[in-house]
């Protein structure tokens, strides 16, 4: 397994699939344009323009499902963590003692690669199978061009399963943050058919007149959020700190908060919003002067860009 990822990750290089993502079909057919990569405007152009431009080490910590959890807990010692029952890069190490309880089954170096097992299904070796198969992979490297997984050292992770008293899944709180300040707040949950559906929220727990337009369908419009939405602000605004953009992750049960994940490529830079113009009021905060790529100088001709790009951002917001 380690020989498979030493053989797709030893290649990479600092600007890899450029001409890949500006040709990206997904980006074309949500926005019907190309991302503006020079100059970002938009939030998807944002999102592009970090996976290519932005190398920010902090977004290995962030996307690493192990590391990230001793850097919330030295961060925000208040949040809740769901409990680690175990991890290693060995899923045949896992014990059997680890399958004692209804549990989650995760690979650290991803999204979405999440196994619910309920204490008796599926079985130790469809578990052992679908870990190993995850951990050798290098998530979003290819599709999606999302660096920072590829610099996680794979492990798997088991952690307690968080439901509803009465079983239902958690609810997720996703808040999008740019240094301490609330841009908007995703919140989606599965219906009893099992559809996630989604609906965006300000600070103050409004609902804004904006949908996705793919990936989930929209939640209605008589959702309120549960008290817990001014913990999740409040915990964000601290986690985001001195970050240009990221989205804290939480998930709700029976009025407890607890944090899943922080998200650096948020839609991987394919959302489509049905209103455009009113996302992009929002995201004008998203100042990308703080952003690692242009807070300090870069080698060689990529700091002409550089000092080029942050001459335009200042002027623009003079």
């Amino acid at each position: 397994m380690d020989s498979i990822r030493q053989s797709s990750a030893g290649d990479r290089q600092p600007w890899y699939h450029v001409a890949k993502l500006v040709r990206d079909w997904a980006f074309w057919y949500n926005n019907r344009r190309l991302p503006r990569i020079s100059v970002p405007r938009t939030f998807n152009d944002k999102i592009y323009w970090r996976k290519i431009v932005d190398r920010n080490p902090q977004f290995v910590i962030f996307n690493d499902k192990v590391l990230v959890r001793d850097w919330i807990a030295n961060t925000r010692p208040s949040v809740n963590l769901a409990k680690m029952i175990w991890h290693g890069p060995n899923p045949r190490d896992i014990p059997d003692s680890a399958l004692d309880e209804p549990a989650m089954f995760k690979a650290n170096h991803g999204c979405g690669w999440n196994l619910a097992y309920d204490g008796q299904s599926p079985d130790r070796e469809t578990i052992i199978t679908t870990l190993e198969g995850w951990l050798s992979e290098v998530f979003g490297r290819k599709k999606l061009a999302e660096w920072a997984y590829a610099e996680i050292p794979p492990q798997a992770l088991i952690e307690q399963r968080l439901v509803f008293e009465n079983g239902a899944r958690p609810h997720n709180y996703n808040v999008h943050c740019s240094d301490g300040k609330v841009l908007w707040v995703g919140i989606f949950f599965s219906d009893e058919n099992g559809q996630r559906k989604l609906g965006y929220f300000g600070e103050d727990g409004s609902r804004l007149p904006v949908k996705m337009q793919n990936i989930m369908a929209a939640m209605d419009d008589s959702f309120r959020p549960a008290s817990p939405l001014q913990e999740a602000i409040d915990a964000a605004k601290v986690l985001s700190s001195g970050v240009d953009y990221v989205r804290c992750d939480f998930m709700v049960t029976d009025e407890t908060l607890w944090f899943n994940e922080m998200t650096t490529y948020s839609g991987s830079g394919h959302v489509k919003f049905s209103d455009p113009n009113y996302i992009g009021r929002l995201q004008e905060d998203w100042d990308l002067r703080k952003s690692w790529f242009l807070s300090q100088p870069q080698p060689g001709l990529v700091e002409i860009y550089r000092k080029s790009l942050l001459r335009e951002l200042n002027r623009r917001a003079a």
